[in-house]
């Protein structure tokens, strides 16, 4: 999968369990991934660029796996 120019997150997981992101291309957006209240989640082998604000951003998020990411030209954190 291929996201561009999301004025929002690319990929939302809220109150979400047991999830796999995996394989995307996510570009020119605030955030590359947003999970919020949210577990056991597998997020991996995903390219995000060029992000206005946090590449990956996990609030209240537990018990999850995060590998195998690329992350280049974030303005703020990278996870």
């Amino acid at each position: 999968n291929s996201i561009n120019n999301c004025g929002e997150p690319a990929i939302s997981l809220f109150y979400s369990s047991n999830i796999t992101v995996e394989n995307n291309t996510l570009l020119e957006g605030q955030y590359g991934i947003f999970s919020e209240d949210a577990t056991s989640l597998i997020v991996r082998n995903n390219m995000i660029s060029n992000i206005t604000d946090d590449a990956m951003h996990f609030r209240r998020s537990y018990s999850s796996s995060i590998s195998g990411n690329l992350i280049q030209n974030c303005a703020d954190k990278a996870i």
